[in-house]
């Protein structure tokens, strides 16, 4: 029996019995279809490329590209140019600031405050949002970075005393700026790799 006429019969049953009856439905088979054609289907699927695929892999990566072409030039460049230049006008001594804390030099924190935000300009998912450095976690860079500096035999600001020559024959000669940067890298990248 055709579907229509199955549809047909069971509204007019159930219009002659009332409203409280429920419907009567055919039972779909499902066919069973191999794991192997499954598995093909879901990667051909996720592997295909196409032209909407490939613009939404950009705007998912970039989101820049989604909200800059919506911007609104005249109406909000003037807002924007004085909240960047209040965020640049208070995050040159912030930076230079809180590279102290880290025992670092004064330029790396112009460095990391300038390309973080440049960085999630680029990449990040909103446009309201400042991003800059954390004070806290300057000082907890500062305690490894000065530990690590009184342990390699170079004299930190708070602890004057020498542990005297240390031969670093093996590796290339660093100086103390050199070695706090590297010491400060290596522990930015491990705490990424954690996250």
């Amino acid at each position: 029996m055709p579907i229509e006429e199955v549809c047909d019969s069971v509204s007019a049953e159930d219009d002659a019995k009332g409203p409280d009856v429920p419907f009567l439905l055919e039972e779909c088979v499902k066919e069973k279809v191999p794991w192997k054609e499954v598995l093909r289907r879901k990667v051909g699927k996720k592997c295909s490329c196409s032209s909407t695929r490939v613009k939404a892999l950009l705007v998912d990566s970039i989101p820049i590209v989604k909200w800059l072409p919506k911007y609104q030039i005249k109406n909000w460049i003037i807002g924007d140019a004085m909240s960047g230049l209040i965020v640049g006008i208070l995050l040159v001594p912030q930076s230079i600031a809180y590279s102290l804390l880290a025992e670092q030099d004064p330029i790396y924190g112009l460095y990391t405050s300038f390309f973080a935000s440049i960085i999630y300009a680029l990449l990040g998912t909103s446009k309201h949002i400042s991003v800059g450095m954390f004070g806290v976690l300057c000082l907890l860079v500062g305690q490894v970075v000065d530990r690590e500096l009184t342990l390699a035999g170079y004299p930190s600001d708070t602890n004057q005393t020498t542990l005297g020559n240390v031969d670093n024959s093996t590796g290339p000669i660093c100086d103390r700026s050199c070695y706090a940067i590297m010491v400060g890298a290596t522990l930015t990248f491990t705490a990424g790799i954690y996250q």
